[in-house]
């Protein structure tokens, strides 16, 4: 007695391309969204992604710092330029 092989499963050979479609998107994810800010439970797009959003990153960082040089050190003012 001979055996055949099985023929292939529909649903089997579906969920292997589901599987390289959702591969594909992780990857996508994964180079565009700020992974260290999605811990924190803050969707952004990496700066590095567009030039618009690096030169806004930088700003930020530059506010940021002059808050924590606020902050550190109480009787500090600082005038803001127009």
């Amino acid at each position: 007695m001979f055996l055949r092989p099985a023929p292939p499963c529909r649903s089997l050979t579906a969920s292997q391309g589901y599987n390289e479609s959702l591969s594909k998107y992780a990857e996508m994810v994964e180079q565009t969204i700020d992974l260290q800010q999605l811990e924190r439970h803050v969707y952004m797009i990496k700066p590095d992604y567009d030039e618009r959003l690096q030169a806004l990153s930088n700003k930020i960082m530059e506010v940021w710092s002059l808050i924590a040089r606020a902050t550190a050190v109480p009787e500090t003012v600082f005038w803001l330029d127009p």
